[in-house]
């Protein structure tokens, strides 16, 4: 049994207490076989039919027909939950893939995320949602008030998000709050709220847990306990209520099954450095971006630094020295055809796929490995409008939040999310099934500063000469220096 697998046994996915959680790598070795790409949440009457995606690629079910366009996906910083509908499909037997159909289909829940994935959820009374404790008084909730918010999810999503909370206000409060959203870029959003900090003009900061971490250690944000507190996984949340986490982005590799034959196919991470990808892929910058950021630090981390920097060369030679500074360019741009593949989270790329209706987008998880980062939601030090600000954090980790977010491909750190509220795609290959080990967030935080820096003046944009240089990558093995025991 690999030290991953070792790993996950010592940690019951239902009773993980690792309030310092900032990153993850999901090991998928140990995992059954492939299964179906997950169904596309549309008509909860009708089940999916069954699709595998590329060889031995763990891939997820796809839908019977596309959704209904939504104008719009959530970023990897803040996966905005909608109600758009319930999700559709039988799940497949967990030990063999379901009959060929398209190479693409969609993404597979057994890439799994953090412990609070909600994949097995806690089986829970009927009407428990309505029943979770509040933090905070009616009395204290005026009548009608405002919020500022920083995420980096596209505003058509936000506003999906924030319709949900002011109909959670009205009904639990009888109030109503104005908010008002701001999108930045994790890194941006980030920046910006640091740069106000004697006089903040957002009250709320939804980042990466590593930011989040960042930023209670400057003290840019500011705590508040929620009715909930003792309900949350402790892994989804800071011990003193700094920040929490509503979701977990696991990330995959995306491909347009129209120009990548089904052979051709990434299955795992070093796939993407053969010739075939070669000024094909697309990546974020790591200095912009959070996310970009945890996939520069997951791949130093779990490969060491040396070989870390020598598999990223390599990637910087694929990518030809380009990196997208905007998040929603990303899995578009390999529907569109502007690049066959690229690296980034799952809950985005089945929005894409299903709800912006791009069939061609198929979504791999690597049969190695795999990295994954927590989304958290942070009241700023400061902020003028602090109640509506704790309500937003009550909402963001209610039961009826979670929901909304498993209905829109975001995968829930709640554990106790009944198993009738959770979408097919969830329950096909559930992710408590799969070993997890977790990187340290606080020793990954110590080198965040000197890894981008090593990556922005030695790396980017000089891939090409060192694999000239270099035309044989050496074996990439997976070290245990910044893993949790």
């Amino acid at each position: 049994m690999s030290y991953l697998n070792r790993s996950l046994s010592r940690r019951s996915l239902m009773g993980l207490g690792l309030s310092s959680l900032g990153a993850l790598a999901i090991a998928c070795g140990g995992a059954a076989s492939p299964t179906a790409a997950p169904a596309k949440p549309a008509e909860p009457t009708k089940p999916a039919a069954a699709v595998t995606t590329a060889p031995a690629a763990t891939t997820a079910p796809a839908a019977t027909k596309p959704a209904a366009a939504a104008t719009g996906a959530a970023s990897p910083a803040a996966s905005a939950a909608t109600p758009a509908a319930a999700a559709t499909g039988a799940a497949p037997a967990a030990t063999k893939p379901a009959a060929a159909a398209s190479p693409a289909a969609g993404a597979s829940p057994a890439a799994g995320a953090s412990p609070a994935a909600g994949a097995t959820a806690a089986p829970a009374a009927a009407g428990a949602a309505a029943a979770e404790k509040l933090g905070v008084a009616k009395d204290k909730v005026p009548k009608s008030s405002k919020m500022v918010l920083y995420s980096a999810t596209v505003q058509e999503q936000t506003a999906k998000r924030i319709d949900a909370f002011k109909a959670w206000v009205k009904k639990n409060y009888e109030a109503d709050v104005d908010v008002t959203h701001i999108y930045a870029s994790t890194v941006e959003g980030f920046n910006r709220a640091r740069g106000e900090m004697a006089n903040p003009q957002a009250d709320v900061l939804d980042t990466t847990n590593d930011l989040a971490i960042q930023a209670k250690r400057i003290g840019l944000t500011q705590p508040y306990k929620i009715g909930s507190f003792d309900t949350v996984p402790g892994f989804a949340r800071d011990p003193e209520g700094f920040w929490y986490a509503p979701t977990v982005s696991v990330f995959v590799i995306d491909y347009n099954t129209e120009t990548v034959k089904a052979d051709e196919a990434p299955k795992d991470w070093e796939d993407l450095i053969k010739p075939r990808f070669k000024n094909k892929l697309i990546l974020r910058d790591p200095t912009q971006s959070g996310s970009g950021g945890t996939i520069v630090l997951g791949f130093l981390a779990l490969y060491g630094e040396e070989a870390g920097k020598d598999f990223l060369y390599r990637l910087d030679s694929q990518v030809g020295g380009k990196y997208l500074e905007n998040s929603t360019q990303t899995v578009l741009d390999v529907g569109r055809g502007a690049a066959d593949t690229l690296i980034w989270n799952e809950a985005y790329s089945l929005q894409v796929k299903y709800q912006q209706n791009f069939p061609n987008v198929g979504v791999v998880y690597p049969k190695s490995w795999m990295l994954a980062e927590m989304t958290t939601t942070n009241i700023l030090k400061g902020a003028k409008n602090l109640v509506p600000a704790q309500l937003w954090i009550e909402w963001s980790m209610s039961l009826e939040s979670a929901k909304l977010n498993a209905q829109n491909f975001s995968r829930p750190s709640r554990t106790d999310l009944p198993a009738a509220d959770l979408p097919d795609w969830m329950k096909q290959t559930p992710t408590d099934k799969l070993p997890v080990v977790n990187l340290d967030a606080a020793k990954l935080e110590e080198k965040r500063k000197d890894w981008l820096a090593l990556w922005s003046g030695q790396i980017k944009g000089k891939g090409a000469d060192y694999v000239a240089k270099n035309p044989n990558p050496p074996k990439y093995e997976l070290k245990k220096d910044f893993v949790l025991s």
